[in-house]
């Protein structure tokens, strides 16, 4: 009987899927190879690895059920159903390839185990059946997991995918937890599947894996709750929630991982519909949690835009207006004062930016202006040290400890119109980003020629 090889070998046959190799030995790339993790929007990612980690129950326990006597059918109907559903999906080569591979070892294990089952039964071939079933069930656990694992792990990286959620803490320790309890069904739906006596030659690796996953379960469930704001945790909430019979399994296995004490009282086939059930509620609030994440990111460009138009309009309304100019140079500029004139603020444009700023909260606004004023703060100071020539990070700490004595920090602020003309933020109007110089003195209204407000002659008297 052979059982195909870490390397991907399987030997052909009418139930194998052979995986076509090129010359050089890397996989043939398959119809979809074109397809890259950076194409494929959050949503589709998420819902690729909830395919497959449903055939990736499914086919633990239809490998296990295969070498015992406890064969179900219910797995021999789920498999293809799942593996179609998983063929409908859109993945990268790279990830057809290692499925293919986990499908085929799958394929030999379980066209070995109905020929042992047909041939004449004898102590050696249960002995051999005994020790071959555990390990048959383990590899094909371990080729879906390292199959699973980094598209997860991809979920959040922005250098593999443009659509990451950038790795909100909330949605990865959720999607994390998911997997985990993902890793268990599959777990159970083996080990419960197989005969009774093979438990025993089951790998010590396998018994490490189902701690680490109950165990992750419980950290990624503490990290949800500690992270998500009430309104996400909330909405999240009935993840946490249990079914009397899972809880009762849940418990057990927290306890004492002791994974025989279920065998008695549940079966790989009762296992599979009380984690699935449970698992398709984890993938529902996963796609709510997903939806209301991006609604907020949304949200967010709106508050920006929202802020950046009323300072825009403020600071180009506070503009001076530039000096008198003779006929001839107000001519030949004609084209730019027409289009300093389409710049300048409308009541339409002050009204919608009015209203758009009256629709925040005050903490939204609040939080959306401080950060707009520390970008500008930033983006001010390094401005300043390369027109000083200092090196970045010398001189003052940034928070107006310019070196010089100075302010600094009203100075920032104070003549961020005209210093932040350059920031990503925002683009004020041209007539703010190139002021006009201020008007001629003499023509100052004031009668006083004074310049001192105080009228007390005795400049050593107390003001």
């Amino acid at each position: 009987m052979a059982v195909v090889s870490a390397s991907g070998e399987a030997p052909a046959g009418p139930n194998v899927d052979v995986v076509l190799k090129t010359v050089d030995g890397d996989e043939a790339k398959p119809v979809d190879g074109d397809v890259t993790l950076a194409s494929m929007p959050a949503a589709e990612i998420t819902a690729l690895v909830h395919c497959f980690q449903k055939e990736r129950g499914v086919t633990c326990g239809w490998v296990g059920s295969h070498f015992g006597g406890s064969h179900s059918t219910i797995f021999d109907a789920l498999v293809p159903e799942m593996r179609k559903l998983v063929d409908a999906q859109r993945m990268p080569g790279r990830y057809r390839a290692m499925l293919d591979r986990a499908r085929a070892e799958a394929d030999t294990s379980v066209a070995s185990a109905k020929e042992e089952a047909e041939a004449p039964p004898s102590a050696f071939r249960r002995q051999r059946n005994a020790r071959l079933a555990p390990t048959s069930f383990y590899s094909i656990f371990l080729r879906f997991n390292e199959l699973i694992g980094p598209l997860v792990e991809a979920h959040y990286n922005n250098e593999l995918t443009r659509n990451s959620l950038l790795r909100d803490p909330v949605h990865e320790a959720f999607a994390r937890l998911k997997e985990a309890t993902g890793v268990e069904r599959a777990f159970l739906c083996g080990v419960l599947a197989l005969p009774e006596e093979s438990l025993v030659h089951l790998p010590a690796r396998a018994t490490a894996d189902l701690v680490l996953g109950m165990q992750q379960q419980r950290t990624h469930e503490a990290q949800v709750r500690e992270t998500a704001p009430p309104k996400l945790l909330e909405l999240i909430r009935a993840a946490f929630e249990y079914s009397a019979e899972l809880g009762e399994v849940q418990t057990a296995l927290q306890d004492t991982f002791d994974v025989a004490k279920l065998r008695g009282k549940y079966t790989a086939a009762q296992c599979w519909r009380m984690l699935t059930q449970h698992i398709d509620k984890l993938d529902h609030l996963q796609q709510l949690l997903q939806a209301e994440l991006d609604k907020q990111k949304r949200d967010a460009k709106a508050v920006a835009a929202a802020v950046r138009d009323a300072i825009e309009l403020v600071l180009a309304s506070q503009a001076p207006a530039p000096a008198p100019a003779p006929a001839a140079e107000l001519a030949a500029d004609a084209p730019r004062i027409a289009e300093l004139r389409t710049e300048l603020p409308t009541v339409a444009a002050a009204k919608r930016a009015s209203e758009a700023v009256a629709a925040l909260p005050a903490e939204v606004l609040k939080r959306e202006i401080l950060r707009v004023l520390e970008a500008t703060r930033v983006d001010a100071e390094r401005r300043r040290r390369a027109e000083s020539g200092e090196a970045p990070g010398g001189g003052g700490d940034g928070d107006g400890g310019d070196g010089d004595g100075g302010d600094g920090a009203s100075a920032e602020v104070g003549g961020a119109s005209v210093a932040d003309a350059d920031s990503t933020l925002w683009k004020p109007s041209r007539q703010v980003r190139n002021p006009s110089p201020s008007p001629d003195p003499s023509l100052n209204s004031n009668p006083n020629p004074n310049p001192n407000p105080n009228p007390n002659p005795n400049p050593n008297a107390n003001p």
